[in-house]
């Protein structure tokens, strides 16, 4: 299965002598904190998603005084489980684990996590109207094409930045590929090739340094290695903690939330999706930088969503591995594969104006999804479908998205203004502020946890 690590792996090995971009990364706990490295006052963290938890972490564990706020009713971010379902925990946001050099690799496994590669079965893609295997397809001069276009969408060298969908068309590539396109470049990143910036893609992925391996995990949730990894953590988080205001105009700064309950601390570090920022839930007194104003305006992120479909038996092609559509729903994969031998699970991932249209149908949704997979399998969908879940990020009110992307004229500039310290009191934290590729992914938003804690005890 192509994933996103894999977008550019031809166009990487093509680029090798390109100078990568020069960001800043912590490759590992032990180089991120040096020996004596330690801090007297106390820090309070907003957000118990995978950038937060981890940051509080790292922190206690060198004897920081740390409160963690959350909004919701729950930790882990959009990092979240559906149990009960089916015979094996379903991960509703992040899914695989991009790449072997991660942190969050190791914490998975050495949390007792069982991992599989994902990197495994046969691809499909409807083309001219059926559902094909790639290897079949291999002789179509036309969908050859867009494969080529797709290995070298992320090694684009042009004057001038423009989004994905306007350099596909203008590569004269038929109308027909446009699907399988924005499936491989504009779905993966978390939108739609129209929204996609061109230049952005190909600046992140020289900066990827995660690995071009995939895993899933196959024995247990990722929330549960979480829950066994970071549990010191876990008691010191205040769920239901809606932040509104962060003042930091006197020596200390002060938390309000909702329900006016006030937090003092020394520090904060502020890990909350890129959309409560943009959409100024958080009031900070005095105003943010203009340059981080800046920044959180070329800083894409919209609407996905995973519908959930089980079956009392498979009706598609044994050793699946992801099935690209040319409807509503670019990627289904087989969510049960490698987890489960008696329970049959498709995932459809949708990101973009796509989710955004699917999004509004609410529980119809699901109607549209089946319709599409009983045109390619002879009305199989809607007569061995159990049961379906949808899960809208869109509509969680905490999170309103999926993750963040690159827009044209945005870039790795803009995350770094974004990710700056504020007067040596304001941290940021999440995937959106990731400077070195790694932005969309669960390891990029542990790899800013990190960071900001390192930033915390540094400075």
């Amino acid at each position: 299965m192509l994933r996103r690590t894999f977008l550019g792996q031809s166009a990487r090995i093509l680029a090798a002598s390109a100078t990568a971009p020069q960001v800043i990364a912590c490759t590992s706990t032990e180089e991120a904190f040096p020996d004596n490295t330690s801090f007297s006052g106390n820090v309070l963290i907003i957000g118990a998603g995978i950038a937060g938890l981890y940051a509080a972490h790292l922190l206690m564990q060198r004897g920081v005084d740390v409160t963690v706020l959350e909004a919701s009713t729950h930790i882990g971010g959009r990092i979240r489980p559906l149990t009960g379902f089916a015979d094996f925990a379903i991960e509703l946001g992040a899914e695989e684990i991009h790449g072997q050099r991660t942190e969050w690799y190791k914490l998975i496994a050495s949390a007792g996590g069982i991992l599989q590669s994902a990197d495994g079965g046969t691809d499909y893609v409807v083309w001219n109207g059926q559902a094909r295997s790639d290897d079949t397809l291999s002789g179509d001069s036309g969908f050859r094409a867009a494969q080529t276009f797709v290995e070298q969408a992320t090694n684009y060298s042009g004057a001038t930045d423009q989004t994905v969908g306007q350099y596909f068309r203008a590569s004269g590539l038929s109308a027909q590929a446009a699907p399988f396109v924005n499936a491989q470049i504009g779905n993966e990143y978390g939108t739609s090739m129209d929204r996609l910036s061109l230049r952005g893609i190909t600046e992140e992925d020289r900066a990827w340094t995660a690995g071009d391996r995939n895993f899933i995990l196959t024995n247990r949730s990722y929330l549960d290695s979480i829950r066994t990894a970071w549990s010191d953590v876990v008691g010191r988080v205040t769920t239901g903690a809606v932040v509104r205001e962060v003042d930091y105009r006197n020596s200390q700064v002060t938390v309000t939330d909702q329900q006016g309950r006030k937090y003092t601390a020394d520090r904060v570090i502020i890990t909350v999706p890129l959309t409560i920022l943009k959409a100024g839930d958080i009031q900070f007194t005095p105003a943010l930088p203009s340059d981080k104003i800046s920044a959180l305006s070329n800083i894409g992120m919209g609407a996905g969503m995973k519908l959930i479909l089980h079956f009392n038996r498979p009706f598609w092609p044994e050793g699946l591995g992801s099935l690209y559509g040319n409807g509503y729903v670019p990627e289904f994969w087989v969510t049960s594969a490698g987890r489960s031998q008696n329970q049959f699970v498709l995932t459809a991932f949708v990101m973009g104006e796509k989710a955004e249209f699917l999004s509004q149908q609410g529980s119809g949704a699901t109607e549209i999804v089946l319709k599409e997979l009983d045109a390619l399998y002879a009305g199989r969908a809607s007569q061995f479908v159990t049961k379906s879940y949808i899960m809208d990020w869109t509509k969680e009110p905490f999170i309103r998205g999926a993750y963040s992307f690159p827009v044209v004229g945005g870039g790795l500039v803009m995350r770094q203004a974004l990710a700056n310290p504020v007067q040596n009191k304001l941290f940021f934290a999440g995937e959106a502020t990731h400077t070195a590729g790694h932005s969309g992914t669960a390891h990029g938003a542990m790899e800013t946890g990190q960071r900001a804690a390192r930033e915390v005890l540094v400075n």
